[in-house]
């Protein structure tokens, strides 16, 4: 699936999401919903990686992390952001910062 198509299907189930709990979504309460799932990933690596002793399962790392991408494409779609587009720009701007030796500690 491209981020296109992610976008306007995640974009559909927040859309029922906003219907059966009959309140909108504002990018500021994404946002937050992101950082809280961001603090769920972190835990779920720091159990995975034997820093924590909770059992989890892997499908908790992957839940966060499409929990967080929900999130993006919600906020990108808020500002009319086409993902697909931008990011592989950001990429290639990003590529020619570290060729160009910006990144490096000498």
């Amino acid at each position: 699936m491209d981020f296109k198509e992610a976008q306007k299907k995640s974009n559909a189930v927040n859309r029922k999401f906003m219907l059966a709990r009959k309140m909108e979504w504002k990018p500021e309460v994404m946002l937050t919903d992101m950082a809280e799932e961001v603090g769920e990933l972190a835990n779920a690596i720091l159990v995975d990686r034997g820093f924590k002793s909770k059992n989890r399962k892997r499908a908790e790392i992957i839940d966060s992390l499409c929990d967080i991408m929900f999130d993006i494409f919600m906020i990108a779609d808020f500002y009319g952001v086409d993902l697909g587009r931008e990011y592989g720009r950001v990429l290639k701007i990003m590529a020619e910062r570290i060729d160009s030796g910006e990144f490096s500690d000498s």
